[in-house]
C-alpha cells in the first residue's frame, strides 16, 4: 500500500510511486550480504532483534515523513530492515534444524511468509478503507513499535545458549 499512500498523501505520480516497491526491494542487493556479515560478526539474535524492532518505528516514519529526502531514507531503511533478516534466518535454520528436515522447514517458512502476506493485505486494505491511510499506518506502526519494545525487553529470554556452545 505504500505506492498508493505516496499518491494519496504526497501527490506523487502513480508511475513514480510504483517505484517505491523497487526501491525497498532493490536495497536487498546491499542488505542481504550486510545482514549475513553482521550476523557473523555480532550473532544472529542481535541482528534479528534489531531489524525486527525497527519495523514499527519505520512504519511510523514512513507515515509521517514529509515528501522528500526523509521519506526516501525511510523507504530505504524499511527495505533494509526487511531484507537484512533473510540470510540470518536461513542460516539459523541451517544450524538449528536437522539436515533431514531443513528443506521441509524452509518450505514451510516460505509458504507461511507468502500466505500471511496474502491474508494481511486485504486486512490492511479493510483497515485503510474503514479509517484512512494515515490512521491505518499509524495503528500498524504503533502496534509494531509496542511489539518491538516487548521483543527488546524480553530479548534475553528469547536467546538461549546452544547446548554445545558452552563446551567449545
Amino acid at each position: 500500500y505504500i505506492p498508493l499512500f505516496l499518491v494519496d498523501r504526497h501527490g506523487v505520480p502513480s508511475d513514480l510511486a510504483g517505484l517505491a516497491i523497487s526501491v525497498m526491494a532493490g536495497i536487498g542487493i546491499v542488505s542481504a550480504p550486510l545482514g549475513g556479515a553482521l550476523s557473523d560478526r555480532f550473532g544472529r539474535a542481535p541482528v534479528l532483534v534489531a531489524v525486527t524492532a525497527s519495523v514499527g518505528p519505520l512504519i511510523l516514519l514512513l507515515t509521517y515523513a514529509p515528501y522528500g529526502l526523509l521519506l526516501l531514507v525511510a523507504m530505504l531503511l524499511y527495505g533494509l530492515s526487511m531484507n537484512t533478516r533473510l540470510p540470518v534466518l536461513e542460516s539459523l535454520f541451517a544450524d538449528a534444524i536437522p539436515a533431514h528436515r531443513r528443506s521441509t522447514v524452509l518450505g514451510l517458512y516460505y509458504f507461511i511468509g507468502q500466505e500471511s502476506s496474502g491474508l494481511t493485505t486485504p486486512l490492511v486494505g479493510s483497515l485503510i478503507d474503514a479509517t484512512s491511510p494515515i490512521t491505518a499506518f499509524t495503528a500498524l506502526g504503533v502496534i509494531g513499535t509496542a511489539l518491538s519494545l516487548v521483543l527488546v525487553f524480553f530479548r534475553q529470554t528469547l536467546v538461549r545458549p546452544r547446548v554445545g556452545a558452552q563446551a567449545a
